[in-house]
């Protein structure tokens, strides 16, 4: 029995021993490749001018090498053959990833498997960093400016006053907006990065002075723009009374309030996965569970958000149809579901930089085409409510019986 035993244990050595001196040198040279396809993308990872690229490529990479750790050595040579990123091998991908990150000026490695130099990568990551908090230090210190003149200023009552936080809210939130478009594109020149920092906190220092310099009648008029505008959503709806005006206004400011935050929750799930690669491996499990779990309630919010839009909306379009708005009849067509729907669509089909620049767009576009389209219809809110009056009075001579069930 022990004899039969050694001989098989034998036996299988020896198959092993085979299959390696056959296989082994191909084996090894296709991990080797792979492993330095993934450094050279991780590497670039840092730059956000190519950052999501290089990180289709290091992932497509990673879930290859996972077949390396098996003692299949066909297997793992199979699926290093056959792994595919937009249809290309990943040596492809790599040369391609390469190709775009120095047409855009971001440096790169050598394209053989050696990543960019640590001290390159290191110096730009702490750079840019710097420069982050350098304007959000920025955009913290003209908030508080603007909420310190705001209460020195005892003349304005509360409405008036929150109208002009969310207003200046609103200012500061542009001028990040800019710089942060600017930041996710740079391409590793931390230079120009500078200069566009400085010009973010320059464009702050003089929103706090412009702001705070307003002579009366100037904040007056800004003040009664503001009301206007704060109001003619609420207004649109408000002549078919409570029952069509409140219920919807009340869900959409729900929803409305609840998008900052879904959308926001997505920061926090990529900083946590951008830490993986930065610890030990067995730490990252622990990672990737963390960012999967914040995902799961990111969701939930978002289904909560969406459920109280889609029946506010539904609301609003309702009323529409059922003329209890400022709304002509024909904007039931152009509801902002239709809107979203049909922005959803075009971005999927534009020519290229716009489908790219524009992905997952589609709900922002939609709204924001709805939005436009209410500003010129309500341009003039009595003129539109006036047209409304003799359209519904016309409807009602035509049918008296129409008029009753109305």
């Amino acid at each position: 029995m022990a004899t039969t035993r050694l001989k098989n244990a034998t036996t299988g050595l020896q198959q092993i021993e085979t299959r390696y001196k056959t296989l082994g040198p191909d084996w090894v040279t296709r991990r080797s490749e792979l492993q330095g396809i993934r450094k050279e993308a991780a590497a670039l990872m840092v730059f956000p001018a190519v950052s999501a690229e290089a990180n289709r490529l290091r992932v497509a990479a990673d879930d290859v090498l996972k077949q390396f750790v098996g003692g299949d050595l066909q297997a793992a040579i199979n699926a290093a053959n056959n792994a595919r990123l937009d249809k290309r091998t990943l040596a492809a991908a790599r040369e391609v990833l390469n190709r775009q990150a120095e047409a855009k000026g971001v440096p790169v490695g050598d394209g053989k498997g050696k990543p960019l130099d640590d001290t390159t990568r290191l110096a730009f990551v702490q750079g840019r960093s710097n420069l982050i908090e350098l304007v959000r230090e920025g955009s913290t210190a003209a908030d508080a400016a603007l909420i310190e003149h705001l209460q020195a200023n005892k003349t304005l009552e509360q409405g008036p006053r929150r109208l002009l936080r969310d207003h200046w809210k609103s200012l500061i939130g542009k001028i990040q907006a800019d710089w942060n478009a600017a930041e996710q594109a740079s391409n590793g020149d931390l230079k120009a990065l500078e200069q566009q920092a400085k010009a973010a906190v320059a464009a702050l220092e003089r929103l706090v002075k412009e702001q705070t310099k307003l002579k009366p009648k100037e904040l007056e008029a800004t003040l009664k723009t503001l009301q206007q505008d704060d109001a003619k959503a609420f207004e649109a709806s408000k002549p078919g009374g409570t029952r069509w005006s409140l219920p919807p206004f009340l869900l959409l400011i729900s929803a409305f309030s609840m998008a900052p935050f879904a959308h926001g929750s997505f920061f926090f799930v990529a900083e946590i996965l951008k830490t993986v690669d930065h610890v030990d491996p067995s730490a990252q499990p622990l990672l990737v569970a963390l960012a999967t779990g914040a995902t799961r309630y990111l969701f939930i919010a978002y289904g909560v958000l969406a459920m109280l839009a889609l029946v506010g909306f539904a609301w609003l379009t309702v009323a529409i149809a059922r003329r209890r708005t400022m709304y002509p009849r024909w904007v039931t067509l152009a509801n902002p579901l239709v809107c979203i729907l049909a922005a959803s669509v075009i971005e999927r089909v534009l020519p290229q930089p716009f489908k790219t620049l524009l992905a997952g767009a589609g709900i922002s576009l939609g709204l924001c085409g709805f939005f436009a389209l209410s500003t010129v219809v309500l341009w003039n809110s009595q003129q539109a409510l006036s047209a409304d009056r003799e359209q519904r009075a016309v409807g009602a001579q035509e049918d008296p019986a129409a008029g009753d069930r109305r």
